[in-house]
């Protein structure tokens, strides 16, 4: 058994690197993490804003360490959002902005950052290199 802590950039380095050690291909990755509405700011390992650094951060960090999606014949990449993200939008001047200021419209942009990562896969057919 393997342990991960999508707010630990660290843990996500050491979880990626176990998978690859092992060596064998991998044919489906979920990222389905889902930090909403903390009370008061948190923040991660990293220093990042808590939902950002765990729903968004920590599951792109481990998909791009992952080159064992690439030996799969035919693997996917899963990520998931809520409904309400087709209301928000991602002000990249404030991603990192605390949420707990306005917790609904910060949740909102979480979920289309994480919507642009997956139509940007299905759109263009390509996959964040593994060496990024």
């Amino acid at each position: 058994m393997r342990r991960i802590g999508l707010a630990d950039l660290a843990s996500v380095e050491e979880f990626a690197g176990g998978l690859v050690a092992d060596g064998r291909p991998l044919d489906l990755l979920l990222n389905s993490a889902g930090v909403v509405f903390p009370p008061v700011r948190h923040e991660t390992a990293d220093g990042f804003e808590l939902q950002l650094g765990s729903n968004f951060l920590g599951p792109f960090a481990l998909t791009v360490r992952l080159p064992l999606l690439l030996r799969a014949p035919a693997a996917r990449v899963v990520t998931m959002s809520s409904g309400v993200a087709a209301r928000g939008e991602i002000d990249f001047g404030d991603i990192g902005a605390p949420a707990v200021v306005r917790p609904t419209k910060k949740a909102l942009d979480r979920d289309v950052a994480a919507r642009l990562w997956a139509e940007a896969e299905r759109l263009t057919g390509v996959t964040v290199p593994a060496a990024l």
